[in-house]
C-alpha cells in the first residue's frame, strides 16, 4: 500500500476514517512513505499481520475501542519506537505480536490508571525490561508532562479546528470518553484545570 507524500514533500500520515471497525489480515502491511497511521475511534479489531513490515512507522496507536489484536499484528515493524495503547486493560496478545521488533526498545504509553496492569500482564510486561518504559497518560495531557494546563487545552482546540492532528495523541484529547473530540472535551479540560 502506498501513502501519498504531504504537500511539503515529506512522508505522510495515512488517515483511516471513522466508521471503520476492523483492519483485516495484512490490511495495512508493507506501507510505503507512511510515517504514521491515524486510526479511528470506531476501530475494534486489528487483524493478523495488520501492520506487517511497516518499517518506516515509528509511532503506533491502539485506540481504546480495540478489543482484539490478532496474531503477529506488528511483526517486523523495525522502526517502531513508541506504542500508544489506550485500552484500559491489557489485551491478550501472542508471542508473535511484535515478532522481529523486540519490545524492550519500544516505549509503551498507557492510561495512567492502567500502568500496573500493563506492567504485570503477560507479554506486555516485557516492554522496557519489565515496565521501565511503560509511561502513564492522563486524558487531556497532550504534552505527556503529567499535568493538564492551558497549553494542553490549546492543542485540543486546535484538533477540533483541524489545525493539528497528532495521530497518536488525538485519542488522549477525548477527556469525556465519548469517542469523539468536541467542545465537551474543552469544557471538561477547563474544569480539570480550574480544580487542580
Amino acid at each position: 500500500m502506498f501513502c501519498p507524500k504531504s504537500n511539503s514533500g515529506e512522508n505522510g500520515v495515512l488517515v483511516i476514517p471513522e466508521g471503520v471497525t476492523s483492519i483485516g489480515d495484512y490490511g495495512l502491511s508493507q506501507l510505503s512513505q507512511a510515517t504514521e497511521i491515524d486510526l479511528p475511534f470506531s476501530l475494534t479489531t486489528l487483524g493478523s499481520l495488520a501492520f506487517y513490515q511497516d518499517r518506516d512507522i515509528k509511532r503506533f496507536c491502539i485506540p481504546a475501542s480495540v478489543d482484539t489484536i490478532m496474531r503477529s499484528c506488528f511483526a517486523y515493524c523495525y522502526g517502531m519506537e513508541e506504542l500508544y495503547c489506550y485500552p484500559p486493560e491489557p489485551l491478550p496478545i501472542d508471542d508473535y505480536t511484535f515478532y522481529g521488533r523486540g519490545e524492550w526498545n519500544v516505549t509503551l504509553y498507557v492510561p495512567e490508571a492502567s500502568v500496573e496492569a500493563y506492567k504485570n500482564a503477560d507479554r506486555w510486561k516485557i516492554f522496557g525490561n519489565f515496565g521501565q518504559n511503560i509511561i502513564p497518560m492522563k486524558p487531556g495531557d497532550m504534552d505527556l508532562d503529567g499535568a493538564i494546563g492551558v497549553s494542553d487545552l490549546i492543542v485540543v482546540i486546535d484538533i477540533i479546528l483541524g489545525e493539528t492532528g497528532d495521530a497518536m495523541l488525538k485519542h488522549n484529547a477525548d477527556t469525556t470518553g465519548d469517542k469523539r473530540i468536541d467542545v465537551s472535551d474543552v469544557t471538561n479540560m477547563i474544569d480539570i484545570i480550574l480544580n487542580e
